[in-house]
């Protein structure tokens, strides 16, 4: 899991960021990602200081 803090336009940062994570530390993708919205403009926060949850559910490579 990592968090996003920002605007939706550079989310895509966010997924390549743990993506390279999980390659580099031995484990790989176990299931679809997904996502969290904790500070949105729903919550009267500006784009700045949104805040998103990006999920990757992972496990230890060969295993599983």
């Amino acid at each position: 899991m990592t968090i996003h803090r920002g605007g939706y336009s550079t989310l895509s940062e966010a997924y390549g960021a743990i993506v390279s994570w999980i390659m580099e530390n031995g484990y790989e993708i176990a299931g679809a990602p997904f996502e969290r919205y904790t500070r949105t403009q729903f919550h009267s926060y500006s784009q700045e200081d949104w805040e998103t949850e990006v999920y990757f559910p992972i496990r230890e490579k060969g295993r599983g």
